[in-house]
């Protein structure tokens, strides 16, 4: 009779952090991976306003209204826009303004605050698509709070006249970003 030979273990599969797992004790190994973890929902967490920001502005190129309305908080930006139009109508008048400057104010405002009129004013102000992307046209991206960013986006062809957009975190589980704000170059100004 044969004797018996213990049974074989299969070769264990490659693993490339066990080439790093040397530097560190056993006992800090769960750490650096918890450390690891958290660096990366950091890294997520920051990048994601910038994402939501450049398919906006993807949207505003295609003019793709229901990729628009789904990235756009109108509830907030529409009354920024009455404000804006507003302040812009008291710097020329010196006393209350007229009804149908009322009534053209708030038919302005619903028209910039849908998908078509924001396309329409953003067009300019973006980079054209198929042009030389959106690597070159952030510009900055900066918290304002941990729920509310800032992200500056300009046209290649005028660089001094970004377009700042103001993001809003809708669903934190999902990193979902809407846009609140819309600040233009030159004369128009922040739409909060």
């Amino acid at each position: 009779p044969r004797p018996s030979l213990p049974p074989r273990r299969p070769a264990a599969p490659r693993r490339p952090w066990r080439l790093v797992s040397g530097l560190l004790p056993r006992r800090l190994w769960g750490w650096r991976r918890s450390a690891m973890a958290l660096l990366a929902l950091v890294c997520l967490y920051l990048g994601s306003p910038i994402a939501s920001a450049v398919q906006f502005a993807v949207a505003v190129q295609r003019a793709d209204p229901a990729t628009m309305a789904s990235r756009v908080d109108w509830s907030l930006l529409r009354p920024g826009i009455e404000a804006r139009l507003t302040e812009i109508a008291s710097t020329h008048l010196t006393g209350p303004p007229p009804a149908f400057l009322e009534e053209l104010r708030s038919s302005l405002a619903d028209r910039l605050a849908s998908p078509e009129g924001l396309a329409r004013v953003l067009a300019h102000h973006l980079p054209p698509e198929g042009g030389t992307g959106f690597g070159q046209a952030m510009r900055q991206a900066w918290p304002i709070t941990p729920g509310l960013w800032q992200v500056s986006l300009a046209s290649p062809h005028a660089p001094h006249q970004p377009v700042r957009l103001t993001l809003r975190l809708t669903d934190p589980l999902a990193l979902q970003w809407a846009v609140v704000g819309v600040e233009l170059p030159g004369r128009l100004g922040p739409w909060p």
